[in-house]
C-alpha cells in the first residue's frame, strides 16, 4: 500500500523493528513433539523459528534492509512502541522503517505456558470469558494478529513522491506501571503528558 520499492533505497538506510511476545510457538511445538517421538532429528529452523526476533530477521533478509534492526519485547504495547522508536530512527539517517507487531500464540504448548501465570480466563461461557474493565473480569484471552507499517521521515516521504500518508507519529513516551499494591501512582498520566510534550 505504501508503494515502496526497497530496491530504490540504500540498504543501510532501511530498518526493521518488530515486536512479539513469542515467536513461532506452533512450529516449535511440532518440532518438540517430533523430538520426543522420533529422536534427535529436528529442523535446523527450530533454533530461530520459535524466537521472537525471527520476524525482524526474515523481513530484513528478504528485503535487503541492513540498517539498524531490532526487536521490542513489551507485551501488548510492543507494536506501538516500535512506531515510537521508528520515529526516532527516521529523525536520523534512516529513511524507511518497517515497524509493527505480530503474535500467534494459539497452540497447546503456548496455552499451557500461559496457564502457569494464573491470569488466563477459565470462564466456560464464551460471552463472559473476556470482560475487560468489568467487575466480573476473570482474566485475559490470547489472540492472534498483527500490523506492520511503513514509517518514513517527512523528507524521505516527499522525495520519493509517495501518494499519501495515513498519519504522523508526532510524539512518543513509554512507562511502566508499578506492581499491584504499590504506593506509587500508575504511570499512564505521566506517560500521556510526556508524549504530548514530545509532540509539542
Amino acid at each position: 500500500d505504501a508503494a515502496l520499492d526497497p530496491a530504490t533505497v540504500p540498504e543501510f538506510e532501511m530498518a526493521v523493528l518488530t515486536s512479539s511476545s513469542s515467536g513461532g510457538v506452533e512450529f516449535g511445538q511440532r518440532e518438540m513433539a517430533s523430538l520426543w517421538q522420533n529422536g534427535p532429528r529436528i529442523s535446523a529452523y527450530q533454533s530461530i523459528a520459535w524466537f521472537y526476533a525471527a520476524t525482524t530477521g526474515q523481513l530484513a533478509i528478504r528485503h535487503g534492509m541492513r540498517g539498524a534492526c531490532g526487536v521490542i519485547c513489551a507485551e501488548q504495547a510492543g507494536g506501538l512502541d516500535t512506531l515510537g522508536h521508528a520515529r526516532k530512527f527516521t529523525a536520523g539517517d534512516t529513511k524507511v522503517v518497517v515497524a509493527g507487531g505480530t503474535d500467534a500464540p494459539l497452540c497447546p504448548y503456548s496455552l499451557v505456558a500461559q496457564l502457569s501465570n494464573g491470569r488466563l480466563s477459565t470462564e466456560p461461557d464464551p460471552r463472559r470469558a473476556y470482560l475487560p474493565f468489568d467487575e466480573a473480569a476473570s482474566g485475559y484471552l490470547p489472540g492472534e494478529g498483527g500490523a506492520i507499517l511503513i514509517v518514513e521521515g517527512n523528507r524521505a516521504h516527499r522525495e520519493r513522491g509517495a501518494a499519501h500518508s495515513y498519519g504522523e507519529v508526532a510524539g512518543y513516551a513509554a512507562g511502566m506501571d508499578p506492581r499491584p499494591g504499590s504506593p506509587r501512582p500508575p504511570a499512564l498520566a505521566r506517560v500521556i503528558r510526556a508524549a504530548l510534550a514530545d509532540a509539542g
